[in-house]
């Protein structure tokens, strides 16, 4: 069964050949996955930075990049978070660039594949009255890379079975003290 992966593209743009052969080829991973970590028709195709964004499911707002860069003969793949997608993180391990001919294509879908199937877990800990979200992979070494974290209220919580902190006041904004 074939799934559309991608966003319909606006009016009038057309995709370069490098370009038309990435999406094909991770349309084709993405139908071979068993359970693909991105949500069908989610992913977007910017045929203007010539670059695939695969959105994952299991960490907001991050997402997987194939850039072909025509001008230098090269395919760049990368981890992204926030809102950016150009946006890399700094890690190389969640980078890599490969030269276009003659099997760059096959080489980036390749790293696609393997970074999809990385295993992704939310870690949280608390300090006092906020806590740390983040949200890791684990390198080939074992070490965990984080791909993006956030503070939140420790009583954000409060559906995990955590209770508001005494005197700090659920629903109002961060750091205010009081009643309501």
């Amino acid at each position: 069964m074939v799934t559309r992966w991608f966003e319909d593209l606006p009016e009038g743009e057309r995709l370069s050949d490098p370009l038309l052969r990435v999406a094909g080829a991770v349309s084709r991973m993405l139908d071979g996955l068993a359970s693909p970590p991105v949500a069908p028709a989610s992913g977007r195709i910017d045929a203007a930075a010539s670059a695939v964004i695969l959105p994952l499911q299991a960490v907001p707002g991050c997402c997987l990049v194939v850039h072909v860069a025509e001008w230098s003969s090269s395919v760049a793949c990368w981890w992204s978070a926030g809102t950016d997608w150009r946006v890399q993180l700094r890690d190389p391990e969640l980078f890599a660039e490969l030269p276009l001919q003659p099997d760059g294509v096959a080489g980036a879908v390749a790293w696609l594949e393997r970074e999809l199937r990385r295993p992704v877990a939310a870690r949280s800990r608390s300090y006092g009255p906020v806590r740390r979200q983040r949200w890791v992979v684990v390198a080939d070494d074992g070490a965990e890379l984080t791909l993006r974290q956030r503070w939140l209220p420790a009583w954000r919580g409060a559906g995990e079975g955590r209770a508001a902190p005494a005197g700090l006041v659920p629903g109002r904004a961060p750091g205010c003290w009081g009643r309501r």
